[in-house]
């Protein structure tokens, strides 16, 4: 047997000990964060089972938050889909049924492949229960992220974008300074600011113009069905008073019906009577002469 190291006993129960632990205080070596593969997310891990939808009550989306749903790796088809929505949504406590699906355009989702498209590129899914899709409740800033990029893609696709037209904007403003001869010049930074403020200033009084006419037009349509709805109260009014009048006149012909029956069972019973009462006085006068 070889000879035991210092500090070390050869017994039985030495062999499965623990291994030391390492002092107070001195460096601990991290172990290898990597062994076991890269970690992801949960959401990632969702993603990538199944289908992922960001889904928005039609006439909620101006004021509510959406709801994930989460769909099997086994579901296919639209009609599978629209039971995980219904009890997601929990709308049967609110006597809703899914109907249709819609895009933040208002385009109708037809197929199974429109809606895992949609899912892929995170466009939130618009749920409808059998009403006309409302425009007016779609937000202008979930619409322009859908019409520029789709989903949460849209935000970095368009700052992107934005990033790489304001680069080709400052090489043509270069080059047009260069050919001007002036690119040598103290003078030519300070117009090239002066272009670039011009040039933020036009932008935003554009985004202020599109904001403004976003607002227009979402207030005339607001206004719109107001006027469409003070309409129908209105009809609704008259009908009611139409009706009200019709009933009234039936009522005051079918009282003016039943008091001339009254009138003329009244005459026919006094009639009737006087006959009865002259048959009588025939009898009596016919059963006194034999006396007399």
């Amino acid at each position: 047997m070889p000879p035991a190291a210092a500090g070390s006993t050869s017994g039985l129960y030495s062999q499965y000990a623990a291994a030391a632990q390492p002092r107070p205080g001195s460096p601990q070596r991290r172990g290898n964060r990597n062994a076991s593969g890269h970690k992801t997310t949960r959401s990632a891990v969702l993603r990538a089972a199944g289908v992922r939808l960001c889904c928005y009550l039609n006439q909620e989306m101006d004021r509510a938050s959406s709801t994930i749903v989460q769909l099997p790796a086994d579901c296919d088809t639209l009609e599978e889909v629209i039971p995980y929505i219904q009890k997601k949504l929990q709308l049967d406590k609110r006597m809703l049924f899914v109907a249709e699906l819609f895009t933040p355009t208002g385009d109708l989702i037809n197929s199974w492949d429109q809606l895992v498209q949609a899912a892929q590129t995170d466009t939130p899914i618009i749920i409808g229960c059998g009403e006309p899709f409302d425009a007016m409740r779609v937000p202008n800033a979930l619409l322009e992220m859908h019409l520029n990029g789709g989903g949460r893609k849209a935000v970095k696709r368009v700052t992107r974008e934005l990033k790489d037209k304001r680069l080709a904007e400052r090489q043509d403003r270069a080059e047009m300074v260069r050919q001007a001869g002036h690119g040598v010049l103290p003078i030519a930074a300070a117009n090239a600011r002066e272009q670039k403020v011009e040039s933020k200033h036009e932008t935003a009084n554009l985004m202020r113009q599109r904001y403004m006419q976003g607002l227009a037009y979402t207030q005339q349509q607001q206004q719109e069905l107001l006027d469409s709805v003070y309409q129908n109260v209105t009809a609704q009014k008259m009908e009611a008073q139409e009706s009200k009048a019709t009933r009234a006149e039936q009522e005051a012909e079918r009282r003016e019906r039943l008091r001339m029956e009254k009138i003329q069972q009244q005459e026919e019973l006094k009639r009737a009577r006087e006959a009865t009462m002259a048959l009588v006085r025939r009898q009596h006068d016919a059963a006194l002469q034999p006396l007399r």
